[in-house]
């Protein structure tokens, strides 16, 4: 369509130049005209004197029955009828090429509509593809284990803003126990950002949020399992006992509570890490369990 609107633009440009050349020799033919007008009054005028000395009859010819003025009198007809029908030409193309800018404009419209649904759609298979990526791992024992695919693919979309964080399935500390989530940012979020993977521990609103006591006081442990064939594993571990006093813990009263954990977690540089990333999957592992009273402060709560 681009290339329409080019062409009628360089035909009404063209056209437009023909009209100026043709309006020029018609200026021309003009002046010629009234150039031979004065030359044949000229000729009268002389004839009349040849009269007045000579005493003989003499016919006076006229501007109008001079051959050059009807020779020009053809010509500026030609050009005024050539003038007449580029205009209408350029009229035409004129309104052609409205109509294409039109169309080219609806078209534009249209396109970006659908990039932008696209878009949604991108992130809701996404999103779809995650959940698929970890329905088998849903667990009431209070320890998650994520796998997270395609992480080549999803570090992009992080850095570009497209999908800046994901959520894990839910999963329980028993089968009647607090519901539970992981959430991370391959890209990094707060003091992380673009620089570290954040890792946060989220509490949800849960079927059985009635009978569990609040605040929610369990220790919490997320890792970045070493996939690496090491005897010795090198996982990457964060360990934190909630406070009490943060409404990240209290009985959720949405969905989900503001998220807690780490936004500094890991460098992004571990994404690089064969140990770490193997056939483009992560594995994060979160447990919830009172094994131990001892606890890490968590660095954030998600805002």
């Amino acid at each position: 369509m681009k290339s329409i609107v080019s062409t009628l633009c360089r035909q009404v440009s063209s056209l437009e130049q023909k009209n100026v050349g043709l309006e020029r020799e018609l200026a021309s033919v003009s002046a010629a005209q009234a150039s031979s007008a004065a030359s044949v009054a000229s000729k009268g005028r002389r004839g009349v004197a040849g009269k007045a000395s000579d005493n003989q009859s003499t016919s006076l010819p006229s501007a109008a029955d001079s051959p050059s003025t009807d020779f020009a009198d053809g010509m500026s007809a030609d050009l005024s009828t050539k003038v007449s029908e580029n205009s209408s030409k350029i009229r035409k193309n004129a309104g052609a090429l409205i109509k294409h800018t039109s169309d080219i404009q609806s078209a534009q419209s249209s396109i970006e509509s659908n990039s932008r649904s696209i878009g949604v759609q991108d992130v809701q298979l996404s999103d779809l593809s995650l959940r698929l990526d970890i329905v088998d791992v849903k667990t009431t024992n209070g320890v998650l284990v994520w796998k997270i695919g395609d992480i080549s693919r999803r570090r992009r979309e992080a850095i570009s803003g497209k999908t800046p964080s994901l959520y894990s399935a839910p999963f329980y500390t028993s089968p009647c126990g607090y519901k539970m989530c992981a959430r991370v940012y391959l890209d990094g979020d707060g003091m992380g950002k673009g620089g570290c993977i954040s890792v946060f521990f989220v509490i949800m609103r849960g079927e059985y949020d009635a009978l569990l006591l609040w605040p929610f006081q369990l220790r919490v442990t997320m890792m970045l399992i070493d996939q690496s064939d090491s005897v010795v594993k090198r996982n990457i571990t964060e360990v934190f006992k909630p406070d009490g006093r943060s409404a990240s813990f209290k009985r959720p009263k949405n969905e989900m509570n503001t998220g807690s954990g780490c936004p500094m977690f890991a460098s992004v540089n571990v994404l690089d890490s064969p140990t770490y990333v193997k056939d483009d999957i992560i594995f994060i592992k979160v447990i919830a369990d009172k094994a131990s009273t001892h606890f890490v402060p968590p660095d954030h709560d998600r805002q």
